[in-house]
């Protein structure tokens, strides 16, 4: 066989090879990012090796996780993968399902229940030792409010069975469980979770806050008053999983409630939130300045007194706002971004009222709700 010939019968095969050959040196040379802004989230590192994590399978699985996160153009890999299966008829990538109008939802077939278990009884030791009065909200994941934009096959688990449990170790103890699934459903023809992120909306927090309210027999404060402003594009963290082509931009909403100060972590600010996130591909990061250690908000609403602690994740970020309008003082934790747990920080601090809320998500999976023991 002439070299003509040759190249002619194998080109292909070693177009395929240099393509995959320069791919591969790129990514052996490309440096590791460390955190991805369109996911919004920690990027694996090349994870530590040792003989018994590699015979353990530990390594491999580890490793694995490290060449999807680590890829080059990874993002370019992403859309291009979510377009093919979308014209093939495949209704989810990337651990996110496509619902009826838009929705987008997290791929949910189990739970840690060892993670939970330490989680409720981290929550107890802190309310035994503490001598607070303790309220405690836990946020189900949209696909279990929004069940009708569901798609049939999906199998996700119900939620429902272990919240109900969750509740009734905490009510036990003296805890006030605050249980919002209720209402929520009651308004789930309304746009109380974004389309394409896992948080819910500001009317979503609007309206677990008026059952807290509710919970104590104090009536909802006036909020007509009150300036309701709105950003529209903002496509959230389902979107930036699976990239669907197809995607319905959100809108973020939010009160400009007024405040006197706010400290998050060492920095001061007049504004109860950056408004320059909510144009950003992280929106959400725009309330209350986003994801921050300790945040201290001081209110200017008119009858707001007293002081509140909220122990909380991002779902907090949206509902902190409407404390603002009944205590004079409110102060968030998020326990992912403080150093140590609490203890100093409840010896030097007193609260009239303490909150702590929690997404079903991150408190079946958060490892630092540890911090809040004393």
């Amino acid at each position: 066989m002439t070299f003509k010939a040759a190249f002619k019968k194998y080109f292909i095969v070693v177009l395929f090879a240099a393509v995959l050959g320069i791919l591969s040196l790129a990514d052996i040379l490309k440096p590791d990012s460390d955190f991805s802004p369109s996911e919004n989230r920690e990027l694996k590192q090349f994870p530590a090796f040792s003989y018994r994590r590699l015979v353990e399978g530990d390594f491999g699985l580890d490793f694995e996780d490290y060449v999807n996160d680590q890829f080059i153009l990874r993002n370019l890999w992403i859309n291009v993968k979510s377009v093919s299966e979308y014209v093939t008829g495949k209704l989810e990538n990337n651990g996110v399902i496509y619902g009826k109008n838009g929705y987008m939802f997290e791929k949910v077939t189990s739970a840690d229940q060892n993670r939970i278990k330490k989680n409720v009884g981290y929550i107890k030791e802190f309310a035994s030792d503490c001598g607070f009065d303790i309220s405690f909200l836990l946020v189900p994941s949209s696909y279990n409010v929004l069940s009708e934009y569901m798609p049939k096959y999906a199998d996700n688990i119900d939620q429902n069975p272990i919240i109900d449990d969750i509740f009734s170790q905490l009510s036990e103890c003296g805890i006030k469980t605050v249980d919002v699934r209720d209402v929520l459903s009651e308004n789930a023809d309304k746009y109380i979770f974004y389309r394409t992120d896992h948080h819910w909306t500001n009317l979503g927090a609007q309206i677990a806050f008026a059952r807290f309210m509710d919970s104590f027999s104090e009536p909802m404060p006036d909020l007509s008053c009150y300036e309701i402003k709105n950003y529209g594009g903002f496509l959230g963290t389902y979107y930036n999983k699976c990239k669907l082509f197809s995607a319905v931009p959100d809108t973020i909403s939010y009160y400009d409630f007024p405040v006197a100060s706010v400290t998050y972590d060492g920095e001061t600010s007049s504004s109860l939130h950056n408004v320059d996130k909510f144009s950003d591909y992280d929106a959400y990061a725009g309330f209350i300045h986003g994801n921050n250690g300790i945040t201290v908000i001081s209110s200017d609403c008119p009858g707001a007194s007293g002081s509140c602690l909220l122990i909380k994740d991002s779902y907090g970020n949206s509902f902190a706002p409407f404390l603002l309008t009944k205590y004079k003082t409110v102060v968030a934790v998020d326990l992912r971004y403080i150093p140590q747990n609490l203890s100093e920080f409840m010896a030097a601090n007193s609260f009239d009222k303490i909150i702590v809320l929690y997404s079903f998500s991150n408190f079946s999976t958060d490892i630092n709700i540890a911090k809040i023991t004393l």
